[in-house]
């Protein structure tokens, strides 16, 4: 991993009150729902440049990192809690003061960074993500690309191939964001390439439509693949959010499968269900969370839960080495029926309304 710079990695303290900090330099103690509350002396206020201070009700700690998201200038950005910091101690602090000693320091941030790489750890990497502040170069070898600028055309296309093909079309695929324009090194495994449009649609080249047709030859690297880590030039976040087109939920979820053939837990249920897992190792046990509520927006503050969309049947198979003694409901312990083969686990919930929580218990 290239040298990182103490003042290239910013992570905020999210405070409502005066409270002790860090005397690291890289933490930034950061008032949060700043709007129309009393100034803390000393700390940033999330209410200044560009923000969304008055959703803090709402949204917490996110309305400090979306502050930092779009005014700080820095290469890496992350976020604490007042009174919960990052330490690289198992040993966990008996005093107040004893917390201070073991935060975690920007040494200690940047050389997990590096080992986690070294040790085979995975990472999806998007646009500029990973780009120094001078936008000149990625602080990253081991992405194995190297930044030229600008893509130079916006619209493109990508036609997926091998084992980005999977549940999408044998065809092209708009890509609505401009991306960055990269060159693969030799580390590289496989490069998928984007095809250009016949041109940009400016007012030198007009099209019809929102952009003009695939020049039908592929040009320059568009996902670039090494054994642990994947680049997309295109903002692929950011283009979802705004768009929502359901190949580029596809291409990442083959990227994510490729990097992490092996995911915990899997299920066959729609795509608005949220299904996580609670590891409780005192108890010896997992707890799996299966949230199915479609929120709508009704109103233009608030996303409204109104109507409760039961789940029937949902499968569920999870990857556990442990042999598992029984699986029940919670709170109301109805014993499931599960099949263990190997590491494969796999069992029916027979109803989720809106939340359902399950435990797996282990033998001893």
């Amino acid at each position: 991993m290239g040298s990182t710079k103490v003042e290239d990695i910013k992570i905020i303290i999210a405070s409502h009150k005066k409270y002790k900090t860090a005397d690291e330099k890289m933490y930034m103690p950061v008032q949060v729902g700043a709007e129309g509350k009393e100034k803390i002396e000393g700390y940033i206020q999330d209410n200044t440049g560009e923000n969304i201070s008055l959703k803090n009700p709402y949204f917490c700690e996110l309305t400090g990192l979306y502050w930092a998201w779009k005014n700080l200038d820095a290469d890496y950005v992350g976020l604490v809690h007042y009174r919960r910091y990052f330490t690289n101690k198992k040993k966990l602090p008996k005093t107040e003061n004893e917390k201070f000693e073991i935060v975690l320091t920007e040494k200690e941030l940047r050389d997990k960074l590096s080992t986690y790489l070294k040790k085979g750890g995975k990472l999806l990497v998007s646009y500029q993500s990973g780009l120094d502040r001078a936008h000149q170069k990625f602080m990253i070898p081991e992405l194995a690309v190297v930044y030229k600028g600008e893509a130079p055309y916006s619209p493109d296309f990508i036609w997926p191939k091998e084992h980005l093909s999977k549940d999408l079309a044998d065809a092209e695929h708009v890509m609505y964001d401009k991306g960055t324009l990269v060159e693969a090194t030799d580390e590289a495994v496989f490069v998928q390439k984007v095809i250009p449009p016949v041109f940009n649609r400016t007012y030198e080249h007009f099209c019809s439509h929102l952009h003009s047709p695939s020049g039908r030859k592929e040009a320059y690297p568009g996902i670039v693949e090494t054994e642990n880590t994947a680049y997309f030039i295109h903002p692929i976040f950011t283009t979802y959010q705004n768009w929502a087109p359901a190949w580029f939920k596809k291409l990442f979820r083959n990227e994510l499968e490729r990097l992490l053939p092996d995911p915990i837990i899997q299920h066959d249920g729609p795509s608005t269900t949220q299904v996580t897992v609670l590891e409780q190792n005192q108890e010896n046990r997992k707890i799996v969370h299966v949230l199915h509520y479609v929120p709508v927006k009704k109103c233009k503050n608030l996303e409204i839960v109104e109507d409760v969309i039961p789940l029937y049947n949902l499968k569920i198979t999870m990857n556990e080495e442990r042999k598992v003694r029984d699986i029940y409901t919670v709170p109301d312990r109805q014993k499931i029926v599960y099949e263990q083969n190997g590491s494969e686990l796999d069992f029916t919930v027979k109803e989720v309304n809106g939340h359902q929580m399950i435990a797996i218990c282990y033998e001893n």
